[in-house]
């Protein structure tokens, strides 16, 4: 995954709520306990489009081989 990446998820449940889960590649790495380099994510949750929240930065395993990183 290369910094600037972006997806963008949508869901509407069945009592009519639009939800919006838009998730953005950081420049920031993360070594995990097990050694493995890790680039962090940034998610951004709105509701019928006001925001909801931002989760904390979470990490996702990346492999410098195949020039994920």
């Amino acid at each position: 995954m290369k910094p600037g990446m972006r997806w963008v998820y949508r869901e509407t449940s069945p009592g009519g709520v639009n939800k919006r889960v838009s998730v953005t590649v950081t420049n920031r790495t993360k070594t995990l306990a097990n050694g493995v380099t890790a680039r962090i994510v940034r998610d951004t949750i709105t509701e019928n489009g006001t925001f909801v929240e931002t989760p904390r930065g979470r990490a996702s395993a990346c492999d410098r081989r195949l020039g994920q990183l």
